[in-house]
C-alpha cells in the first residue's frame, strides 16, 4: 500500500497554481453557464466523494469495499467482452490474452480514483477515466504517476475533469463505457442512462454496477456497512436513489441499447471478496441481484 503522505505531495505538486482543484466545489458547478450540460450531476453528492478523494487507494480506508469489489468487476467486463468480440476463441485462449481490450477505445465514467481505469488500462484498453470532482482527478492522476508503465506510455490511461453530458456535447463515443457505482449518486439516472448510451458507438458495450432498491440492499449496502460496521462513511448511500435492473433496462431500450446480461456480486465477509452470482438461484427468480449487481447492453 502506497501511504497517503505520498500521494499528498504529487497531489498538491501537481495542482499548484491550478485553479480547476480548488475544494471550493460548489461553487464552481454554479458557475456553469449551461445547466443543461450538468443535468445529472449531484452537486452534493460530488462534494462529498471530493471530501475523501485522498482515500481512493488505501484498501482499509472508506473505500474498502471498491478495492475488494475491482477484481471480481474486472472478470465480469472481461466476461461479457468475450461474448460480445471473441465469441469463436476458447474460454482457456482467451484468458491467456493479457490484453483483450487492446485497441478498444474505454471511457470509465465517474472513474473516482481509477481504480477501474488502472485496470482496464492493464488489459490494453486505451481508457479514459472521467469525473465530475477535480480531487478524484487529482488523485487518479497522482497515483498513475507512480507507476512507470502509465509514464512511459506502456499502458493508454488519462483522465479529465468532466461528466457524460459534456463528452456528448463533444461527439465522443466509446467502443465500452463503463460506469461503476455511480448512479446511485446522480441527480437524474435518465438523463445520466441517455448520456452514457450516447457514448456508445454502434455495437459497442455498456457495463455498469449498481446497487438494488431491496430490502436485502438496503441492509447489505447501508444499515450494515454505515451503520454497524462502520466500513463506509454515514451517509454515503441514499436508499431511495438505488435503481432496479428493470427501470435501467426500460431506459436503455428506449435509446437504442439492448440489455444482454444482469449478474449479481456477492460480498464473502471472511475472505474481503466479492464473487459473481447468477441472477435466479436454484428455483428462486432473481434472487442473485437482490443486492448489489452488474448490468451489461449493446448498442444496436
Amino acid at each position: 500500500m502506497i501511504k497517503n503522505t505520498t500521494f499528498s505531495k504529487i497531489f498538491l505538486s501537481n495542482t499548484k497554481n491550478k485553479t480547476c482543484y480548488q475544494p471550493a466545489l460548489l461553487r464552481s458547478f454554479s458557475d456553469q453557464k449551461d445547466p443543461k450540460s450538468y443535468s445529472s450531476i449531484n452537486h452534493e453528492e460530488v462534494l462529498k466523494f471530493s471530501e475523501n478523494s485522498q482515500s481512493w487507494w488505501d484498501p482499509k480506508g472508506p473505500f474498502m469495499p471498491l478495492h475488494s469489489m475491482n477484481p471480481s468487476r474486472v472478470e465480469y467486463i472481461r466476461n461479457i467482452w468475450k461474448n460480445l468480440k471473441y465469441k469463436t476463441l476458447s474460454d482457456q485462449d482467451y484468458n491467456k490474452n493479457p490484453a483483450p481490450f487492446s485497441g478498444s477505445k474505454i471511457v470509465d465514467v465517474g472513474c473516482g480514483g481509477g481504480l477501474l481505469s488502472e485496470s482496464l488500462s492493464r488489459l490494453g484498453g486505451q481508457v479514459l477515466g472521467v469525473d465530475a470532482s477535480p480531487e478524484n482527478i487529482g488523485i487518479a492522476r497522482a497515483h498513475m504517476l507512480l507507476d512507470p508503465s502509465f509514464v512511459d506510455g506502456v499502458f493508454s490511461l488519462d483522465y479529465i475533469e468532466s461528466t457524460a453530458e459534456k463528452l456528448v456535447e463533444e461527439k465522443k463515443t466509446f467502443d465500452l463505457v463503463t460506469s461503476v457505482e455511480v448512479i446511485e449518486h446522480v441527480e437524474n439516472y435518465h438523463e445520466f442512462l441517455k448520456s452514457l448510451a450516447d457514448l456508445t458507438s454502434p455495437g459497442g458495450l455498456l457495463v455498469m454496477s449498481t446497487i438494488n432498491r431491496t430490502i436485502l440492499g438496503r441492509l447489505l449496502c447501508v444499515a450494515i456497512p454505515e451503520y454497524l460496521l462502520n466500513v463506509v462513511p454515514r451517509g454515503t448511500h441514499d436508499y431511495e436513489k438505488f435503481v432496479k435492473p428493470e427501470e435501467i433496462s426500460r431506459v436503455l431500450e428506449q435509446v437504442g441499447l439492448k440489455v444482454v446480461d444482469v449478474t449479481g456480486i456477492w460480498y464473502k465477509p471472511i475472505s474481503n471478496t466479492w464473487k459473481l452470482q447468477h441472477r435466479n438461484v436454484g428455483p428462486f427468480s432473481d434472487a442473485g441481484i437482490q443486492s448489489n449487481y452488474l448490468i451489461s447492453a449493446v448498442k444496436l
